[in-house]
């Protein structure tokens, strides 16, 4: 469930997401984990097109601002945690 802050939206067998999250890790940047199951269809869900149009994960949205795709996620990241 998406929370104030950031968000990122991943799978954790998905290796961009694995990026991202580590990325995360090493800078201590924290985040809510919106773990997306992909048995229940939900990258298909009309809710995460709202976040992600191209319906892939990662996704971020930190305080309304959407991006995707891990490398623009962590250059963002770096640019405005670092």
């Amino acid at each position: 469930e998406p929370k104030p802050g950031l968000n990122l939206y991943v799978m954790d067998l998905s290796q961009p997401s694995r990026a991202v999250m580590l990325f995360c890790a090493v800078n201590k940047i924290p985040y809510n984990k919106v773990h997306l199951d992909s048995a229940k269809r939900e990258l298909r869900s009309k809710e995460f097109a709202k976040v992600n149009p191209n319906k892939q994960v990662p996704a971020m949205v930190d305080d309304g601002f959407k991006l995707f795709e891990s490398h623009t996620i962590m250059r963002y990241l770096q640019q405005s945690r670092g």
